[in-house]
């Protein structure tokens, strides 16, 4: 999407803590983004077209809805919220808090055109609103108890006794560790590369969810912050994140270039297709291992045997039908619906349109 400038209003969040001064102002360019105009070569250089993480997020009600489990999961850790922000974010502001940040001891720093910004417990609960750190574990430098990568990534497996690799893949997992997966390498801690694999973090996190284990969610953000800071290669995380961060500590945004959510930034239905992910029988299952299911560039000879007696039907329903025959038909119809055939599109663009005939043909 192309990046666009735009004015965005910044408000008070009511009391400011007494650290708040009248600054400068700030332009939106290296002169107003670096205090120290020794740095600012450096960060043209490292820094300035450093690639964002594409910022995602979910509709944790639609999720909810389609009978899945991450978003009463999310609810436990605190995290929901988190998971579905959005909005406008503020690509140069991002890349300044990530080259000013650093850290000392479990706590964050950075400064961004003039504002020195902590990462303390007012920024993880107004900001992120996420339980503050107390009583929660800091999960990937702590050994947690009777966590094993490869019996953890077997259990979580559709088929337990495949052969494994040594690229612990996410395609083979069940349907609600396939999905959390997804939304740890694109939300929780996203990265640029390697979306198809479990890797150790991965395999953790999903462990503590699932045996819920309370996740110090604001050590993990910054630690993937600072992994994501320090390597070339990876993308800067958490967009919507630190651009809220920045609007709540009344950073300038005025003139900023700024871009704002579209599709293509929400976690939803498409991303369950392209996990192969497909409704089937009331639920949802892995394309796979659902029998005999092609995509929409092929039909299944079984498929083309049915669309020739449709036709018929539908040239019946141009006259009146009897309620016995009506009957059948719609059980017909009902039976085909639950099928693995009706998974494919010529069957739905079919019978759809006949179920309603059907239903709507004077008796």
């Amino acid at each position: 999407m192309a990046e666009r400038r735009k004015k965005i209003p910044t408000r008070r969040r009511g009391a400011q803590p007494s650290s708040f001064v009248d600054l400068p102002p700030r332009d939106a360019s290296i002169d107003g983004w670096i205090s120290n105009e020794s740095r600012r070569p450096d960060f043209l250089t490292l820094f300035k077209e450093k690639p964002l993480q594409m910022p995602k997020f979910i509709n944790n009600g639609w999720f909810w809805n389609q009978g899945f489990s991450c978003p009463d999961l999310f609810e436990e850790q605190g995290i929901r919220f988190f998971t579905k922000m959005q909005g406008v974010y503020y690509p140069d502001l991002v890349r300044v808090f990530n080259y000013n940040l650093k850290f000392r001891g479990n706590i964050g720093y950075t400064k961004v055109k003039g504002v020195e910004i902590i990462l303390d417990d007012d920024i993880w609960i107004n900001v992120a609103r996420i339980p503050p750190s107390a009583d929660r574990t800091s999960i990937l430098s702590t050994h947690i108890d009777d966590f094993n990568r490869i019996l953890t990534y077997q259990s979580l497996l559709r088929q337990p006794d495949l052969h494994i690799n040594k690229k612990l893949l996410a395609g083979p997992l069940t349907i609600e560790a396939r999905l959390l997966h997804y939304l740890i390498v694109w939300i929780m801690c996203p990265r640029g590369t390697n979306h198809a694999q479990s890797s150790e973090a991965d395999l953790l996190i999903i462990y503590c969810l699932m045996i819920h284990i309370m996740i110090d969610w604001s050590m993990l953000f910054m630690e993937t912050m600072l992994k994501a800071r320090k390597l070339t290669q990876y993308p800067l995380p958490y967009s919507f994140l630190i651009s809220r961060i920045c609007e709540y500590k009344q950073v300038p945004t005025e003139g900023e270039l700024c871009q704002s959510t579209s599709p293509s930034n929400e976690i939803s239905d498409f991303s369950l297709k392209q996990m192969k992910i497909v409704q089937f029988g009331g639920g949802y299952v892995h394309r796979d291992d659902v029998p005999n299911y092609e995509d929409d560039e092929g039909t299944p000879s079984q498929i083309l045997s049915l669309l020739k007696p449709m036709l018929v039907l539908q040239a019946m329903l141009q006259q009146a039908l009897p309620p016995p025959l009506k009957t059948i038909f719609l059980a017909w119809i009902k039976d085909l619906k639950t099928s693995s055939l009706y998974l494919h599109l010529a069957m739905k663009k079919s019978l759809c349109p006949l179920e309603k005939s059907i239903l709507d043909s004077p008796i």
